[in-house]
């Protein structure tokens, strides 16, 4: 019998250990204000990176990220390209083109050559606990360039950064 309330005993502390914890990962992951959530998985509190391979001009290279937000924020959203120049060979990037869309608003529609000087695009986004939404990005080459930029290859990388965060819905 004592064998027994023993083993009961155990079992419900062990239990309750285990519900702490989880509401410990919970309130953590919260109180950061956001986390991406891509297909499903957990990918990182704050960045994404996109990588893009382009080959032919008329050709174009295209990603779509669904973004779960875990609580309410605003959020200074950077979109930083300086990756991009060591990568591109100098008569793609006067022709080739990079377009961001958000939510359905499109924030960025470049030259690879006006992206470099720039490097950093920011935006200051509202985001609401557990309304999903869609990062677009494409790198595309206008087919009216293909003789210029003929067998022509660039990797793309594009960080996509959230910070200086707000939590809460008062904010202005």
């Amino acid at each position: 019998m004592k064998f027994r309330k023993a083993i009961l005993l155990l079992i419900s502390m062990c239990a309750l250990c285990m519900f702490g914890l989880l509401m410990t990962n919970e309130i953590r992951k919260r109180s950061t204000g956001w986390e991406l959530i891509v297909d499903g998985v957990s990918v990182s509190q704050e960045t994404m990176d996109f990588r893009g391979f382009m080959v032919v001009p008329g050709g174009s290279d295209e990603y779509t990220v669904r973004v779960t937000p875990v609580s309410s924020v605003y959020a200074d959203l950077l979109i930083d390209f300086s990756e991009i120049e060591n990568s591109v060979n100098t008569p793609l990037k006067d022709y080739a083109r990079v377009s961001i869309t958000i939510r359905g608003e499109q924030v960025v529609d470049m030259l690879l050559s006006e992206i470099f000087e720039s490097e950093r695009y920011k935006k200051v986004l509202k985001i609401v606990e557990g309304q999903p939404f869609d990062i677009d990005i494409r790198f595309y080459l206008p087919a009216e360039v293909g003789n210029i930029v003929k067998n022509s290859t660039a990797d793309f990388y594009v960080d996509i950064v959230l910070e200086n965060q707000i939590i809460g819905d008062s904010h202005a």
